[in-house]
């Protein structure tokens, strides 16, 4: 079980090497490896951290090769509009727990003719 101190830093350090572009943040991998190495941040415990990360839905990572090595990073977005009902959704939320109130707001919009 990895530390909640190392993934606390390890989202910081996500954090700080994000560019904006577009509608997502990408991680600048370069600035991100020299930060790990600046704070002595061992790599494999780095990528644990990553994942847990991923897993609470903070960020997506892109693997290649042998040993998972991670090749990029993309902070996902706090929020987003659901495709289904229009409401604005916690991405960091269960999807299972949008799903009520999606289908009460579908039926909304279907009384008030806005979809079929």
């Amino acid at each position: 079980m990895i530390s909640k101190f190392i993934v606390r830093k390890i989202w910081e350090l996500v954090e700080l090497c994000a560019d904006q572009r577009r509608h997502c943040r990408r991680v600048s991998m370069d600035d991100f490896r020299n930060a790990l190495d600046s704070w002595q941040i061992d790599r494999n415990e780095a990528y644990a951290a990553l994942r847990e990360l991923e897993r609470e839905n903070y960020l997506l990572t892109m693997t290649r090769g042998e040993g998972d090595e991670i090749t990029d990073i993309v902070i996902t977005p706090k929020s987003f509009r659901c495709n289904h009902c229009r409401l604005v959704v916690s991405s960091r939320l269960d999807w299972k727990d949008h799903m009520p109130a999606c289908r009460r707001q579908q039926a909304k919009m279907r009384r008030l003719g806005l979809i079929a």
